[in-house]
This record gives C-alpha cells, structure tokens and sequence, in this order.
C-alpha cells in the first residue's frame, strides 16, 4: 500500500531515490554474479517519491534485534573479516555461512512453542478468588508478568531499571524528517497524532563518565499501555510494541525508513555527535552518539492483541489519563492549570494532562521507549532454554510521551438502536455463564459425590434468576422517555396542580460528535478542528397529553443537553463488547438505580462460582478464569457535563389531535451547538480489553410551571464521538 510523503520535507532538493552505499553496492555486486538477481541501482524519475509499508521478516527481527543470550557474551573488540573483491571464494564461503545460520534460526524456532506477548495470562487459585501471578520489580511496584521466551527482549517489561547510571539518553521529536548538520525544529507537546502519522526524531546518548562503558543490547520501540496502579500492585498491558530496527542496535546496517542518508559513524557537525552506536558495544567516555528513528501510528493492532478477537478492541485506543509513574514518580505533581485546562512537567516528552474524566489511577499512553539491556553478570553465560529476569537490568531508559487520538470511528445508530433492544451485553453474560455452568457440571461428573452434596452445589450454582430484557423502544431507531407530570395554572387566578403529562421521543443521530480537546491544542492541531465536522442535530418529538380542552401545553423554558461519560475498567480482559443495555436495561424491574443494581447482579453471580469452584476444588479453563476475573474486577464511572453544548430556547409549534384525552404534538429540531464552556477533552468512543469509554446526550426539555416542581421530561440518547 502506498503512502503519501511526510509533509514539510524539501521536495526538490532532497527528493532523490535511494542510493546503496559503496559497502552495500559491493555486496549487490557480488550476490548479482551468484544468484539471478536483478541489479540495484539508483533510477532518476521525475516523480515524486513514494512511500511503502513494508514489514521486515520475522527472522530478520529475530536475527538483529531478538537474539539469544549469546551476544552478551560476544567478544566484538576485532573487526570481523571484511570482505573483499580479489577474494570471492571468501565471500561465497562466508554467504553460504550466513545462509547456514538463517537455517538453523529459522529451524529452533519451529521448535518454539511461542507465547502470547500478553501480561495477564498467568492465573493462580486462592482463598478470596483468581487472581494474576505476581513478580517483584526492582524499584516498581508490583507488576504481572508474561510467560517467558528465549531472548531478554522476551522479558523487557519485567527486568528490573537501574537507579544510577553514567549514560544518558535524550529523545527529540521533530517536526519533520530531520536532517544532518542542521538545526531541526522540534514538535511542541501539545501535537496529537492519529493513525497513519509518522513520528520522526532523533536520540542522543552520551557516557558521561570518565571510562569506557560497555552495553548489551539497545532498543528503540513505539509503545502503547494501558496502565492500572492498585494498591501496591501495577497491572500493565502492552498492546502495541514496534521496533525501529534502524534506530536500535543490530549486527548490521539497516536503511532508514524515511530514507535518511548518512555514512555510518560520521559526524553530524550541528551537535557533534557520531552518528551510529560503535560496532564493538563500547560507549568512549563523554562522546555523543546520535541514532535516528521512524514510526507511523497504525491503523489497527495486531491479532493478538485481544484474546477474544473482538474488532473494537482491535482499534488503538485514545490517549487517556496520565501515568503517574513515568520519570520516576515526577508525574505525580503533574497538575491541571485552570487557565489552560491542561498540565504537564517542564521536561521533554512529559505527558499531557488534560480534563478527560479517566479514572484516577488508570492511564493509556503512547510513548517512544530507548533502553539499554545489559547482563548483571556479564562473565556468565546461561542455558538457551533459561532466560530469567533476574539474570538482566535494564542499565538505562528513558521514555517520550505522545498523544495520540484514533480517526476510525465507526458508528451506526441502527446497531446501538439494536444492542438496545435486544440487551446483547445481558445476552452475551449469560451465555457465559451458560457457559460456566456446564464446564462445573463437566468437573462435577468427573468427581464422586454424595447425592445431598451435589444436590447443595448445584443449588448454589443456580441461585440468580434468569435474564429479563427491558427497553422502552417503539419506533426504529428512536428511544422513548418515561412519563412526566406537569404541573401549572388551569386558570390565570388559580392555584399550581396537575394540568398533564408528557413524554417525548428522539431518535439516535446518525452522525458522530466530533472529538474536542483545550483550546489550544484544537488551534495547534487543525485537523481535529470541530469546524471540519458537520454539524448534529436532535430530532424530538414532544408529547403533552391532558383530559381538559382549554388546557394547552405550557410554554418550553429550556431545552439543555448535557453528556453522560460511560467508563469501564477491568483487571483482566472483557471478553465482549459493553452495550447500553448494560447501563439503561434494568435487570430487575424493582430497582431504581439501573448502574449499579446490574453491576452487583454480575458481581453477585460471579462471587457465587468463584466460591464455587474454589471450594470445590475444581480447575477451570483459562477462558472461564478470564472472565469471572474480568467481572469481579470490573468498575463503571459516571460523568455528567454541562455546559458543553448550548442550550435551546424556543416556542414549538403544537398540532392536537383527539384520542380519548387531548394529544398535543411538536417536532423539535435542536441543533447541538457545541460551546465547551469548561474547555474539557472529549475523547473519542472506543472499547478495549481493560478499559472502554461510551457516551450518551442527557436531554432536558423544562416547561414552565410551579416553582418547586421540576417539570421537566428527560430522555438519555446514546451517541458516538469521533
């Protein structure tokens, strides 16, 4: 797939195609003579140039960057043999050597049972419920840990940082594809990316010591997280991990992706740095050493991303909240300035924090990641098959934060109207717990039990009632509000009493909300501008109903629209898509706080099977252990914000028609004039494996009326925004 060109880059003059260096030509050369190989050579063409989306093998990444305990070891202080064009024999020799090697790489890992890059697999059975396995960090919090492989980049996330090291690392963003020997503008902190951006910059690392400082492997890496602190325990999920081999330290020469040119180990005069990490893993005491990286935002995460292979959770998730770990706790006094209505710390690549109603000790961040991984003890060599976290440290990191916010979303009021009607989320819990049930009554066949105690387990087991669906849906796709009495003056000189009821319908808009955020950043980062959207309107039809015929409908004092924010987070994975029904879809008819009756409903049954299978010592598979960790775990968080749109004054235009009582009718158009008065940052809607966000418009039409009574009809109408 083609892409256009990065913006803002020279185009004429510094628009060439791709030149092999003299070193790479040489070995073009040299294959050319052996293998029916087409030459490469540099083509002029007047076209522009055009960028490809190409990922490298998988045993091009295993070969330079994922490589076993071996390199640590590794004496690279003599240049290894070079080669040379009067020795081909050589040459051929030292091919076929490299071939040999692939081979047997390629051959150990059909051999490897490959583990999922996944954090919160791991379970164990206690006394209070299921929980994740545990591992102790050096200087963290407790944080899950995923299964472990052959490579230390296997067991990144789990080594433990190094207080104190002489290296230091810098992370420059720019705004461009930056350039040698020159001044490169950098990118403000308030830059939003969404999918299909590149990212380009530079790092500079420097030994400030006064002695030669060896490393292990360094690695440059693209990195999003969703981040729980709980307690005295981190639960952390990557869900999306890219390297940039280029930028990273390798075995060879790998091209820049956005084709920068430059000859390995030269100087860049505007910094004097060396450009490149020294073959021979050695750092020299206070010299610079300059790498370049390129990223570009994806589209969509891989496959494995969720267990469940939802497509919703598929999709990167917004920016949100702030961690408050990063730069060794600093983040914790990151603050919000009213004036700006967002905060931040007076360093490079600080998060942003901005007024998005996430919860407080929950975050999901982007960030570009450069670590150096080196060997505690660096004269020891261990087994292939025995990669432990203890063995490695990671000697010096550092993180640069971006924000990010996701441009596909898709939205169908048909499908809400769907979800609604027919309580998808209850159906899908019960299939689960369908599901639940049946493994139990497997492992219960499998073990001798008396008739009285499997008589007791199976009334445990079956002690919550059955789903009831509930919707207040008439006509496709519109929702219907509950009835209101109206109270006002049957004559001019007349005390206040009941004079009708009202109700009113709304169909779901078919147009997304557009995403908001401070003022600022919305001037910096134009093409979220809220004037690039077309503009939402309400369709409403409002019903007055009253058995007296010279009792018209009272005057409208105001129509308000607030917006309701739906957040859910999880400890471990929700293995389906959260619907509305789980919100306004009462379980029970004779409960009146629809939230949080349902969540104690879920909670309650999934108590019940945890105690269950604990006190029957029973083994569950990990898909049912997910999800009664996934719903015991999880939390919903209910915002109300006003002053968001501008509110309605108007005087209907009233038909009546006689059905027993008097019928009065209006169709109100309200537009949703956006004004954003607490200047907030709306996120976009999205669902993800452990935190998700749904929004819904809070209508309010108020007739006028005794003072005292409310008088007002309310309806919630679930939106998309994007």
């Amino acid at each position: 797939m083609t892409n256009e060109s990065p913006p803002s880059y020279d185009s004429i003059k510094n628009n060439k195609a791709y030149k092999p260096s003299d070193e790479q030509q040489r070995q073009i050369d040299l294959l050319s003579q052996h293998t029916p190989v087409t030459e490469l050579s540099a083509v002029s063409s007047n076209a522009e140039t055009k960028y490809f989306d190409l990922l490298p093998s998988f045993q091009m990444f295993q070969s330079i960057l994922r490589r076993d305990d071996r390199q640590f070891s590794e004496d690279l202080r003599s240049r290894p043999p070079g080669y040379e064009e009067n020795n081909r024999s050589t040459n051929i020799s030292r091919i076929g050597s490299i071939d040999a090697n692939l081979n047997e790489v390629s051959s150990r890992l059909n051999e490897i049972n490959l583990q999922q890059e996944y954090e919160l697999q791991n379970y164990i059975a206690d006394d209070v419920g299921l929980s994740p396995v545990m591992s102790q960090s050096q200087g963290e919090p407790n944080v899950n840990q995923e299964s472990y492989g052959l490579s230390p980049l296997d067991i990144i996330d789990s080594l433990a940082k190094s207080i104190n090291s002489p290296i230091d690392i810098q992370i420059y963003v720019t705004k461009d594809i930056p350039h040698l020997n020159m001044n490169n503008q950098l990118e403000t902190r308030l830059k939003e990316n969404t999918n299909g951006d590149f990212v380009n910059g530079y790092i500079i690392i420097t030994n400030k010591s006064n002695k030669p400082i060896d490393f292990g492997l360094f690695t440059v890496s693209l990195e999003g997280a969703i981040k729980q602190k709980k307690y005295n325990k981190v639960l952390l999920k990557k869900y999306l991990k890219m390297y940039d081999l280029a930028a990273s330290y390798g075995y060879t020469l790998v091209p820049n992706s956005a084709g920068i040119e430059y000859e390995p180990f030269a100087t860049d005069l505007s910094d004097d740095c060396q450009i490149g990490l020294p073959d021979d893993r050695t750092l020299l005491p206070n010299k610079k050493y300059k790498k370049f990286f390129t990223f570009k935002f994806p589209n969509r995460l891989l496959d494995n991303s969720c267990t469940s292979n939802l497509l919703s959770h598929l999709i990167p998730p917004p920016s949100m909240g702030v961690d408050r770990s990063c730069f060794q706790n600093r983040g914790e006094a990151i603050e919000l300035n009213k004036a700006l209505s967002y905060g931040f710390l007076n360093i490079r690549g600080t998060p942003l924090l901005t007024r998005d109603y996430s919860f407080d000790d929950t975050s999901i961040s982007y960030t570009i990641e450069a670590k150096f991984i080196d060997k505690k003890n660096s004269k020891e060599s261990v087994s292939h098959d025995d990669i432990n976290k203890d063995d490695y440290i990671i000697s010096r990191s550092m993180q640069y934060f971006l924000k990010f916010v996701p441009k596909e979303i898709q939205h169908s009021n048909l499908k809400i109207y769907q979800e609604l009607k027919n309580s998808i989320t209850w159906d899908l819990i019960c299939k689960q717990n369908d599901k639940i049930e049946k493994e139990i009554n497997e492992r219960l066949n499998q073990i001798e039990l008396s008739i009285d105690e499997l008589k007791n387990k199976n009334l445990l087991i079956h002690s919550q009632p059955e789903n009831k669906k509930v919707n207040k849906i008439d006509n496709e796709p519109g929702l219907k509000s509950d009835t209101c009495e109206i109270f006002g003056k049957k004559k001019l000189f007349s005390s206040h009493s009941k004079i009708g009821e009202s109700f009113m319908s709304i169909q779901i808009p078919n147009k997304t909300i557009p995403y908001s955020s401070p003022r600022l950043l919305m001037k910096y980062n134009e093409d979220f501008s809220l004037y690039y959207k077309d503009p939402v309107d309400l369709n409403i039809e409002l019903n007055f109903i009253t058995s007296e015929s010279n009792t018209k409908p009272p005057l409208i004092s105001s129509i308000d629209i607030n917006l309701i924010c739906w957040s859910y987070i999880a400890e471990y994975p929700v293995p389906f898509e959260i619907g509305y029904d789980l919100f306004y879809n009462n379980y029970l008819d004779n409960r009146e706080d629809t939230v949080r009756s349902n969540l104690q409903i879920i909670k309650d049954q999934v108590s019940t099977y945890i105690d269950f299978v604990n006190d029957s010592n029973l083994e569950l598979s990990k898909g049912s252990l997910m999800y009664l960790n996934s719903m015991k775990s999880l939390g919903i968080k209910k915002d109300n914000i006003r002053e968001y749109f501008k509110s309605t004054r108007l005087d209907p235009h009233w038909k009546v028609q006689l059905d027993k009582k008097f019928h009065w009718k209006s169709n109100i158009n309200s537009p949703l004039t956006i004004i954003n008065k607490n200047n907030i940052n709306l996120l976009p809607s999205f669902q993800s494996c452990l935190a998700g966000r749904l929004y819904c418009l809070e209508v309010n039409v108020k007739f006028k009326g005794m003072e005292g009574n409310d008088n007002t009809v309310k309806l919630d109408i679930p939106i998309t925004v994007g």
